[in-house]
């Protein structure tokens, strides 16, 4: 009997001991600072100090681990904090996601052409084909079959000059431009031969149905010149609010749920790694457009924690960061996500992730240089100074990103 007592608590340690490897503590007013238990007095921290504990007691908190200026830091020599109602543990808990709220109707500016790419083969023709919507009654239809089918590959340049050809055979995976479509055909009007996109001097022409992928680059929501725009990350409410200011006057111009980071450490299986979105102001520097879908792969750092995936010879998948993403900060993105169910909890690695509809708003409404602002108290940032602080960057990649070329 002593013997089941005994390995029941040594089990229960260790259970503790794995279960502690990861919490994380934010204070909620002043808390004291101690080298031991009931020691001496190392420092005071102030209200809403995120800090890291490997194990407690009854009565305290060790802390393993602290935040100075946003970056997290071990601690040399374990301190110690008293329990008490200052403390708040933080757990990857599933916050209620709120709806996404559009509070100004914005226009979207650019050209309306598209980019598609071809799913399967498919016949293009070089005259505009006649359509036939609905045979009369007790009569027969003739299929004219009267085309050449080439076999040359599809990015070869079309001969137009080919009179005996009706058609032309365009294999799977041909990306091409149209700037006109209706139920029945799509208008042809460039594509991409070798480098390149290319005009066609005349039109083709391809009848529908036909599977096609959309790799039309996003459109841009209008801005006055002078604008300044702002995403701003209420980490206590799970929430990203786009405002806009334009001659002193603020905005809001949309509100939508996020996913944040963890705010904690992995256990050391897991590569022991601290995981958090920092607060601060920072700047979008460079956004990804990717209809395909994002292509992530696992980090040097991370690989303590997908030693297993690793081991599998897996590494990349693409669109678990969706379609969209902006980057900011130090290796940090607002991007999409394959897991829209994540939204409103605490479960990724730094990143502010939104359900994919919403990052696609949110893209289309920042451009490079716009301020990104996290903040468990977002309403410390004054928005129409910092707009009187922000100068424009000097090259903005959004703006050529938002153009109607399709990525290849």
């Amino acid at each position: 009997m002593k013997v089941v007592v005994s390995l029941m608590y040594l089990a229960m340690l260790l259970l503790s001991s794995m279960s502690w490897a990861a919490k994380t503590y934010l204070t909620l007013g002043q808390v004291d600072v101690l080298d031991a238990p009931n020691g001496s007095l190392i420092d005071t921290w102030p209200d809403k100090t995120l800090f890291t504990s490997s194990s407690e007691s009854e009565l305290w908190v060790t802390i393993s681990g602290h935040f100075p200026e946003g970056v997290w830091q071990p601690l040399e020599t374990e301190l110690y904090v008293q329990k008490s109602e200052q403390l708040k543990l933080r757990t990857p808990y599933q916050h209620k996601s709120a709806k996404t709220v559009v509070y100004k109707a914005l226009k979207k500016v650019g050209s309306n052409a598209k980019a598609y790419k071809l799913l399967e083969d498919a016949h293009v023709y070089i005259n505009k084909p006649q359509v036939i919507t609905a045979a009369p009654l007790n009569t027969s239809l003739e299929v004219n079959a009267n085309y050449v089918e080439l076999t040359q590959p599809a990015n070869v340049p079309v001969s137009l000059d080919n009179k005996a050809a009706d058609a032309i055979l365009w294999s799977k995976d041909t990306v091409f431009t149209t700037s006109y479509e209706d139920a029945y055909l799509i208008k042809v009007t460039g594509h991409f031969p070798i480098e390149g996109w290319e005009a066609l001097e005349h039109p083709l022409w391809i009848k529908k149905p036909v599977k096609l992928q959309d790799r039309t680059q996003p459109r841009r929501y209008e801005r006055n010149k002078s604008s300044k725009r702002f995403a701003i990350i209420d980490k206590r409410r799970f929430e990203l609010s786009v405002y806009e200011v334009v001659d002193g006057k603020k905005e809001k111009l949309m509100r939508t749920p996020v996913a944040l980071g963890y705010d904690r450490c992995l256990p050391k299986s897991k590569g022991g790694k601290c995981y958090y979105t920092p607060e601060g102001e920072f700047e979008i520097e460079f956004k990804l457009f990717d209809p395909d879908g994002i292509n992530w792969c696992i980090p040097p750092k991370m690989a303590g924690e997908f030693k297993s995936k690793l081991a599998k010879g897996e590494r990349c998948w693409r669109g678990v960061m969706g379609n969209y993403a902006m980057h900011f900060g130090d290796s940090l993105f607002l991007h999409g996500t394959s897991n829209p169910n994540s939204i409103g909890s605490r479960t990724t690695h730094g990143c502010v992730r939104l359900r994919n509809p919403d990052i696609e708003m949110v893209y289309q409404m920042l451009k490079n240089g716009d301020k990104v602002l996290i903040s468990e108290t977002p309403e410390q940032f004054d928005l129409v100074a910092l707009a009187e602080e922000q100068t424009e960057p000097l090259i903005d990649d959004s703006e050529a990103l938002l153009e109607t070329k399709p990525v290849l």
